[in-house]
């Protein structure tokens, strides 16, 4: 006599989901292995990136993420794919919301666009504080910031495509000291008129190019109040012309 049979159990969708991308992972080529450089079309996928890695990390382990070129690496403690502890990154913790924690590390990385990810720790000390993030409030910060905060990834991008920039409203500049000082002057001369006849445009997107030689031009970037200038090689126009467009159009 045949038993009858039995409807076999079958796992929900989201197991099933969660099967296949680690396999996928698994099966990834190594350029994606710890320890080898992994390079992104753009700053802001350099930052997703970071934050992917917060999602693949259950058990508790300490990751150093360094940028190509640089010196400084930032140091993640993730737990259960939970952001808990993080060291380079000029912020205060203790106060932090997913926003902060997301432009901060677009800053501590720099404009970079070539990421190398190493262990650190297997068992890193975990902090007596409770606070942390996950990896989906990161990412959710990353493709929908505040309303009247800097749009991280234009200001970014233009950093990467420059050879100096500074940030007028919080004072983060990097180059050389001569193009330094050339952005300043420029931050003090159009200090000058905004009160005076640009007060109509503060608070709308705005790009301005300007040419200083044939090699090189100064950009002037503008969004929700803040201000970006920088200074690009002439190869980089089109470059951020074209982001520029894609930006605009999308908002």
């Amino acid at each position: 006599m045949i038993a009858p049979r039995k409807d076999t159990p079958t796992a929900p969708d989201t197991e099933v989901a969660e099967a296949r991308e680690a396999l996928q992972r698994v099966a990834a080529s190594e350029v994606q292995a710890y320890g080898a450089w992994r390079s992104f079309d753009s700053a802001t996928e350099a930052v997703r990136a970071v934050i992917g890695e917060i999602g693949e990390v259950v058990l508790a382990r300490s990751i150093a993420v360094s940028p190509q070129d640089r010196d400084a690496a930032l140091l993640l403690t993730i737990s259960n794919r939970h952001l808990v502890a993080l060291e380079g990154l000029s912020m205060d913790a203790s106060n932090a919301d997913a926003q902060d924690v997301v432009a901060a590390i677009a800053q501590a990385l720099d404009g970079a666009k070539s990421l190398r990810f190493d262990i650190a720790a297997r068992t890193p000390e975990m902090p007596s504080s409770a606070r942390s993030w996950s990896w989906q409030a990161l990412l959710e910060a990353l493709e929908a910031p505040r309303e009247n905060a800097v749009a991280p990834g234009i200001f970014t991008d233009v950093k990467a495509l420059s050879v100096a920039w500074l940030e007028v409203e919080t004072g983060g500049e990097t180059g050389p000291e001569a193009a330094l000082r050339a952005l300043h002057h420029m931050a003090k001369a159009r200090g000058g008129f905004v009160g005076q006849v640009d007060q109509f445009r503060q608070d709308r997107p705005h790009l301005a190019l300007f040419s200083m030689t044939e090699q090189m031009f100064a950009v002037e970037v503008s969004w929700q109040g803040n201000l970006l200038l920088a200074i690009c090689e002439a190869s980089a126009r089109e470059d951020l012309l074209a982001m520029w467009r894609g930006l605009v159009a999308g908002t």
